[in-house]
């Protein structure tokens, strides 16, 4: 049952998350949260849960996400959500992730979805770093 109904999320998701961006605002999709110890693997991963924590998958297959890094945070939090996402940073002083093209991103620049913390704000946000070397790493102040 579960395989199920991971199948049908691994289907109907991206194809609903995929129309509904189109539309500018909010989305239309709502995905379970990912969010969390008990997050949903499959809003973002095309791999399920059990094979994202084998030692037998393969990282670049674990990797693998629904849509693209932009997206999969925007099936969820609009198209208005993300700050600078989609430039080429002028600075980039900590050395931040970016996607292949040398942009920001929301899933891997500014956001970790799997960063754990003992900060509360770094674990609510889901931030790479804690703070002003966050900022500081594109800003000048």
């Amino acid at each position: 049952m579960k395989k199920m109904i991971a199948l049908i999320l691994w289907i109907v998701i991206p194809v609903s998350s995929a129309v509904s961006s189109e539309k500018m605002g909010a989305p239309t999709v709502k995905a379970p949260s990912p969010h969390g110890v008990a997050g949903k693997c499959q809003v973002c991963h095309v791999e399920p849960e059990d094979s994202l924590n084998s030692w037998f998958t393969f990282t670049s297959t674990k990797k693998k996400l629904t849509l693209d890094f932009n997206e999969v945070c925007r099936q969820c939090h609009g198209l208005d959500f993300g700050h600078g996402v989609g430039k080429k940073p002028a600075l980039n002083r900590e050395s931040l992730p970016l996607d292949s093209s040398g942009k920001i991103t929301c899933a891997v620049t500014c956001h970790n979805i799997h960063i754990a913390s003992d900060d509360p704000r770094q674990s609510q946000y889901h931030l790479r770093l804690i703070g002003a070397p966050l900022c500081l790493s594109c800003h000048k102040k």
